[in-house]
């Protein structure tokens, strides 16, 4: 990550990672980047804070597992009759 630059609007909000500098717009964001790339450098707040915003994160993405799988099912049982019946 070294060298890396990043454009921050101004006026806005800025949540910075004390160990890398990397910016954040929010503190949620700030806490799970710090709990999975700074996890030896956590308190027992921050650690907290982490795992509130990865639980926070677990139930949306698991929705959208689901229905991406079941988009993908349907997608290929459709493209499996369409071959089935013109073939």
């Amino acid at each position: 990550m070294a060298g890396e630059t990043y454009d921050v609007p101004p006026g806005e909000p800025v949540y910075e990672c004390p160990d890398c500098g990397r910016p954040f717009s929010e503190r949620r964001l700030l806490a799970l980047h710090r709990g999975l790339d700074h996890p030896d450098r956590l308190d027992e707040a921050q650690r907290e804070a982490f795992e509130s915003a990865y639980e926070a994160e677990a139930e949306p993405l698991r929705r959208y597992r689901i229905a991406a799988v079941g988009v993908l099912v349907v997608l290929y049982f459709g493209l499996l009759m369409a071959f089935a019946l013109l073939g």
